[in-house]
């Protein structure tokens, strides 16, 4: 049996179509080849089916389509071969936590096509013409826009990431045709698809590179100004730099880069280029909330075409899920930065571990992105300034996660744009200039949500008030609601209600919120001990104890210069030093307190 996706739905056995007529076993069978040979869970069907309104009876009416999809399956299997249903092997197999669809790669068009692209990219440097040729057998499996006759809220949004793997695979390979000389044939097809996607740079790079080495300087010229016009008037911004240097080559009469007319330095650079570093953490499934946090950090590392290099810092209290909201917005932008995503945990908050030194972070970085064997750099400062000449002019995003201080993520900073650069830490980064968002706890619902979302819908029917209390003990934290969510599925014999009573004892509280590396109290006890060895900071961490062992939630700068035994001059420094560490919060009346976990942290100190 064989099944394409690649346009329209198409199921074949043994060359006779299989018709699909039920729209919603046409959206199932979508859903299960999408992720073919792979478990599907019940839950991610019913998102993709029915999106945020599932009918109550979600779960039932799935199983109802699941069965009535196997039994076509099935049945019009039989009706192509002489053996009788019984014996016809069955794709769609039960596999707790959902199904799973079996079948072999060779028969899913989706498959196929990315065994084909696959081949291609490990070709396209040495046997360019064999590549060429596995490129055309990719794009040709394509028969129109991806699923276009299966209706279902979930599945139209991944529609776009299929659409995109096939234009980046045509500009491959329309990439590998210039690099054979092969203009002329190019010229057309790029017109055409400049025409369906204007937005596209590389597209119209393509284009003005196949114009300039055709002798058509004057309609290179014209195709840059028709794309400068168009982004300016409707986003008032400039083309990148790459189309603007390319623009410029063509202005100045220098002959367009082309392996077959001079240059062998660069296709030997060219077929030793190492491929683009991808070195993001996976993204979380179950992220939620931080909605306009995450439209503005998009924004702002969307903004490569200004003159200085984008620098945005995220900072807050521990706890907050800073890196969970810099991963995620770093996979929605990853194709907007081809040249790669570089990643480091700094481990700058981290009890149990010293922070990552700046010289081993480039020598690493400097060997995935430079194809020559270099050396290890012994001075940071050589090594920064290397890495800065490496990645000058690549539309690199780089995201410093975890940072300890500004010494150091200064010298992992690239110097100018299309690079942008995304840095995580408890501290402010003040002497950057850097744009700084502070992340601080999730409201009420969004805490619920992300419970609900972590444990299940089904575990968490009928328990809003206790799924409520759950996230109030863990102070509305994303890392302690899922310390709490992990706790639940180790132990899935407890209820909510099981959970909430653990929590409800604030003495054992924090002991109940750690699971493996979920574990809040250690990223406080990183905090605490790194205030510990400032100037001043022994005096501070004095106080903050102090604070843990009353019972105030909120205290003024008389309250904390009476309890410590200091001047209030005194006391509003040593009160500046725990507000920096983000230990101490200040209130929208103008008193400080210590959040609810925090305050138990202190205590137990």
């Amino acid at each position: 049996m064989d099944f394409a996706i690649l346009g329209p739905l198409l199921v074949r056995a043994n060359g006779q179509v299989i018709p699909i007529t039920a729209p919603r076993q046409r959206a199932l069978l979508a859903a299960l080849l999408l992720q073919a040979n792979q478990v599907v869970s019940v839950e991610r069907l019913i998102d993709q089916l029915w999106g945020n309104a599932p009918p109550a009876s979600a779960r039932v009416t799935l199983h109802n389509h699941v069965r009535r999809l196997r039994r076509v399956l099935r049945d019009r299997l039989a009706e192509t071969r002489s053996q009788p249903p019984a014996v016809q092997a069955q794709p769609i197999v039960t596999q707790t936590p959902g199904y799973v669809l079996q079948t072999e790669p060779q028969a899913l068009d989706l498959s196929r096509f990315e065994t084909l692209l696959a081949a291609a990219r490990s070709r396209a440097s040495e046997e360019p013409e064999q590549a060429l040729d596995l490129f055309d057998q990719a794009i040709a499996l394509w028969r129109g826009a991806p699923l276009a006759d299966v209706q279902a809220p979930g599945l139209r949004e991944i529609v776009p990431a299929l659409e995109e793997q096939r234009l980046s695979a045509i500009e491959e390979r329309i990439q590998v045709r210039l690099d054979l000389g092969g203009y002329a044939a190019a010229i057309s097809e790029l017109r055409l698809l400049v025409s369906e996607h204007p937005w596209r740079e590389r597209l119209r790079g393509q284009l003005m590179h196949a114009l300039h080495a055709a002798g058509r300087v004057v309609e290179a010229q014209a195709a840059y100004q028709d794309f400068r016009q168009r982004v300016a008037a409707d986003l008032g911004i400039e083309p990148s730099a790459n189309l603007q240097q390319m623009h410029g080559r063509i202005l100045t009469g220098e002959p367009p880069d082309s392996p077959r007319r001079g240059d062998r330095n660069r296709a030997v650079a060219r077929s030793c280029r190492l491929p683009a570093p991808a070195e993001l953490p996976m993204d979380s499934a179950a992220f939620t909330g931080r909605a306009e946090p995450a439209r503005l950090l998009a924004a702002e590392l969307g903004r490569t075409h200004t003159q200085h290099i984008v620098l945005t810092a995220i900072h807050g209290p521990a706890g907050t899920g800073k890196s969970t909201l810099a991963v995620h917005v770093a996979h929605e932008l990853a194709t907007r930065f081809p040249d790669g995503q570089l990643y480091v945990d700094l481990r700058g908050t981290e009890a149990n571990h010293a922070p990552q030194r700046p010289l081993d972070v480039l020598n690493r970085w400097i060997g995935a992105l430079d194809p020559r064997p270099s050396r290890m750099f012994a001075d940071r400062y050589e090594a920064a300034a290397y890495f800065r000449s490496l990645v000058a002019g690549r539309r690199l995003l780089v995201v410093l996660d975890n940072a300890n201080d500004v010494d150091q993520v200064r010298p992992l900073i690239p110097a100018r744009p299309p690079t942008a650069v995304v840095i995580t830490s408890r501290q402010s980064m003040c002497t950057l200039d850097t744009v700084r968002m502070r992340l601080d706890r999730l409201d009420e619902g969004e805490a619920i949500e992300l419970l609900i979302r972590l444990v299940g819908k089904e575990r968490a029917v009928g328990a809003p008030s206790t799924a409520g209390r759950i996230v109030a003990c863990c102070g509305y934290l994303p890392l302690a609601i899922r310390a709490a969510a992990a706790r639940l599925a180790a132990r899935p014999d407890e209820s909510l209600d099981d959970l909430a009573e653990q929590l409800a004892d604030e003495r054992h509280r924090l002991d109940v919120l750690h699971q493996d590396d979920l574990d809040l109290r250690s990223r406080l006890q990183a905090s605490y001990e790194q205030l510990r060895r400032q100037p001043g900071g022994q005096a501070a961490a004095r106080l903050f104890r102090l604070l843990g062992a009353v019972e105030p939630a909120a205290f003024d700068l008389r309250d904390v210069a009476d309890l410590a035994g200091v001047p209030v001059a005194q006391a509003a420094h040593l009160l500046g030093l725990l507000r920096d560490a983000e230990l101490v919060q200040r209130r929208p009346d103008g008193r400080c307190g210590l959040s609810v976990l925090v305050r138990l942290f202190a205590r137990d100190l």
